[in-house]
């Protein structure tokens, strides 16, 4: 069975992120020592296509083709060796089990929706840190990732401002402001307990909704407060919004199993 954390209630990240917690939980079983860190709170790929200096064409709406995955961000794309994916959060989603998520207010109801959006596939892995929260308390953070594809950018839109309009208005997470991602963009934060459950360091939630053209794109952050910035989300928000551009090579990830998410491990709202 797999974990539920009340901050997914209502957003539109499936189980992957919640069982990221829980792995990231139980990963050092209590351990709090000094570990190398998978990642830090800088941002990666500084630089490159995609990096935060760079400038972001917000008009260009192409029409992306399947399949999702090749926009995805992959370890390989964050120039950091200790990053592992995590099989457990790797799903293929379609308008049925993507529905039954907590992402909606009932399974008939998400279905309903996303076909009615044009909806023809998504996608969603999880990045955890080598050391798991050993490695968050030194700087790390773990990656979770939704890439959803529509047949039309209208369709996006009416999906990215559903998704925005959830989170909005679920009372336990805050709008930031970040600069902008694809053609159009919005962020959040939340800080829910504490690094590994038992230390006295706070976890914090950063995560950016965006759309390119047909796609939106849902990427998550989970680090140590005093060491995470939106920067860190945004810089790999970048990363997909450039391979859809195809600013960036898009190969696709190594094939994983046909997986659906069980529609219990989001609480719905």
């Amino acid at each position: 069975m797999m974990f539920r954390s009340f901050f997914f209630r209502g957003l539109p990240v499936l189980l992957g992120a919640c069982a990221l917690i829980f792995a990231l939980s139980a990963a050092c079983g209590g351990d709090d020592a000094a570990a190398t860190p998978a990642g830090t709170g800088t941002a990666p790929g500084s630089g490159t296509p995609g990096s935060s200096g760079a400038n972001v064409d917000t008009r260009s709406s192409p029409t992306l083709l399947s399949p999702v995955s090749q926009y995805s961000i992959l370890v390989q794309d964050l120039g950091i060796a200790n990053f592992i994916t995590d099989p457990r959060g790797t799903f293929l989603l379609d308008s049925t089990n993507y529905g039954a998520t907590g992402a909606f207010d009932g399974a008939d109801a998400g279905k309903k929706m996303l076909d009615e959006w044009g909806y023809v596939e998504g996608f969603e892995s999880a990045m955890t840190p080598e050391g798991g929260a050993a490695s968050i308390l030194n700087g790390g953070y773990a990656i979770n990732q939704e890439l959803h594809l529509f047949k039309t950018a209208a369709g996006a839109e009416s999906a990215y401002d559903y998704f925005t309009r959830r989170i909005s208005s679920n009372g336990i997470s805050s709008s930031v402001t970040v600069d902008p991602v694809g053609n159009a963009s919005a962020a959040f934060r939340l800080v829910t307990g504490k690094v590994g459950g038992s230390s006295s360091v706070s976890q914090v939630l950063h995560q950016i909704v965006f759309r390119r053209g047909n796609l939106v794109g849902v990427v998550l952050t989970i680090g140590a407060e005093p060491l995470m910035t939106t920067d860190t989300v945004r810089e790999l928000t970048l990363i997909v919004d450039a391979k859809a551009m195809s600013q960036r090579e898009h190969p696709e990830p190594t094939p994983v199993p046909a997986r659906s998410p069980s529609p219990t491990a989001t609480a719905a709202p």
